[in-house]
């Protein structure tokens, strides 16, 4: 997680625990899921993308962040929630942590 990435998700509200958590997931590379989910695989950048959502980003920042279009992201989280089976960022954001998919 960068600098800015940090900063953002602090303006966001999002605590200081919260955020030590994520980074230190995020220093993780995992490739496949846990448990049921153990034949899903990510790409890196589908990854890089959840690392970032799980932080608390929008779609726009998510973009800025990794230098993506805000299309491209939201294709990557089309993908990565249909891999997931989940439907909400929330949803989703529960089920990486509980997994520790990132």
């Amino acid at each position: 997680m960068t600098s800015e990435a940090f900063e953002e998700a602090k303006r966001n509200g999002i605590e200081d625990g919260v955020i030590q958590v994520v980074v230190a997931l995020s220093e993780t590379d995992f490739r496949t899921a846990g448990g049921s989910l153990q034949q899903i695989e990510f790409t890196p950048r589908e990854l890089d993308v959840l690392r970032s959502l799980a932080c608390g980003l929008a779609n726009k920042a998510i973009a800025r962040e990794l230098k993506l279009s805000d299309r491209t992201v939201r294709n990557y989280l089309v993908t990565a929630f249909a891999k997931l089976g989940v439907k909400s960022r929330s949803q989703a954001v529960k089920i990486i942590i509980e997994r520790n998919l990132i």
